[in-house]
Formats: C-alpha cells, sequence, structure tokens
C-alpha cells in the first residue's frame, strides 16, 4: 500500500488530532504513519486491518513450517488431543 502525504503525521500532530485521525484511518481504511524527527516510528491503522495483518502474519508462520517440515498429520494430532484428555 502506498501511503498518501496526507496519511503522514508528525507526532505532535497526532497528540493534538488523534480523535480525527483514528475516525479517518476507519472512514478510509488507510494506515496513518506516525513521524518523529522526521522518520516513521509508528503505523496507526483500523482494527479491521490489523487482524487482516496478523491472519497474514500466523499464515505465513504455517506455510514456513510446512517448508521447514515441522507439521504432523491430522491422525497425530487427534491421537495427542486424545492423550491429553484423559
Amino acid at each position: 500500500m502506498i501511503l498518501q502525504n496526507d496519511d503522514i503525521h508528525p507526532i505532535s500532530d497526532f497528540r493534538h488530532k488523534i480523535a480525527e485521525l483514528i475516525e479517518k484511518t476507519k472512514r478510509t481504511k488507510r494506515p496513518i504513519l506516525i513521524t518523529q524527527n522526521g522518520k516513521g516510528t509508528a503505523v496507526l491503522v483500523d482494527v479491521a486491518n490489523y487482524e487482516e495483518l496478523e491472519l497474514l502474519a500466523d499464515i505465513a508462520i504455517g506455510l514456513k513450517d510446512i517448508k521447514e517440515k515441522k507439521v504432523i498429520s491430522n491422525e497425530e494430532a487427534k491421537n495427542m488431543i486424545k492423550k491429553n484428555l484423559k
């Protein structure tokens, strides 16, 4: 995603306009980059986008585990669960 100029705000601007910037993020679904001393330090995103990012991170971990053969079969998983339930 490419940030637009009006999506970049210094931390001092963020402090004074926090409610407005949160509303803008919810409305536009675009992140807001918060800068400090001219450098990006944080990103404000709406909850739906954050949840999507978490899901993508989980998928990436799962794909890495598959690639590295760090997986077990469904049968093995069922057996482990049954064993722990006893």
